[in-house]
């Protein structure tokens, strides 16, 4: 009997080490996948163009640099918001159908995300919590062009990139975005973390294309958006 108990207690610590292994592996990643869900506020009814976008939006990152890809209508449209600190520039990529676009800037210019997210206010909240296994805080936003004005987002900083936001409308926010809204094509999208996963990233992704697109600049790239509608 008690060579059974001592069998159950050895083995039960050896998952118990394996599972604080597998967490701490996830923490300070440098290389992997972040896979996020997407849910709508805005319903089909009040935009139909709805139905047709993504559930899903993948970053792939390794050192500072990350690509986070959308892809909707069937295949038909792909965007790609692209940062490359290593060239202190970032770019959206973005496809339709056989149109192919890329808006480039420095690190300090206007994202594209932000289009429709002017003047937002970032107010940090004096509180920590897990989410998904990592260490977060949260910060209430101030946004006057979407209802109600004002929601939380969640950041971590347990993951080793920086730069990690300059391509969104919250740059000014120190941690890796786990949950947040983005608002384009007057659709508001609610952004949560599913999983991020450690793997070797094709380099191919976080290059920058270089046949068959035309550099746009940021006003050109908000009237594409918008003829989609």
């Amino acid at each position: 009997m008690k060579r059974k108990l001592l069998i159950i207690g050895v083995l039960s610590f050896y998952f118990f080490l394996m599972g604080c292994q597998n967490f701490l592996s996830k923490k300070h990643l440098t290389e992997g996948v972040a896979t996020f869900t997407i849910t709508y506020e805005t319903t089909k009814e009040e935009n139909p163009i709805v139905i047709l976008l993504p559930h899903k939006m993948y970053t792939y990152f390794k050192d500072n640099s990350s690509a986070s890809v959308v892809e909707g209508f069937f295949g038909t449209f792909r965007m790609v918001m692209l940062t490359r600190p290593d060239l202190e520039r970032k770019y959206t990529i973005m496809r339709i159908l056989d149109k192919k676009y890329i808006y480039e800037t420095d690190l300090d210019g206007e994202p594209f995300a932000s289009s429709q997210m002017q003047q937002i206010k970032i107010q940090y909240l004096d509180t920590s919590f897990t989410y998904k296994g990592y260490n977060c805080k949260a910060a209430a936003i101030t946004c006057p062009s979407i209802q109600p004005d004002t929601f939380w987002v969640y950041y971590t900083t347990d993951l080793g990139v920086k730069f990690a936001n300059v391509n969104t409308p919250y740059y000014k926010i120190p941690g890796v975005l786990l949950k947040f809204k983005l608002k384009l094509l007057n659709v508001i999208m609610d952004i949560a973390l599913e999983d991020i996963v450690s793997q070797k990233i094709d380099p191919q992704i976080l290059e920058i294309p270089k046949e068959g697109y035309k550099y746009v600049d940021f006003d050109e790239l908000v009237q594409i958006l918008n003829s989609l509608q």
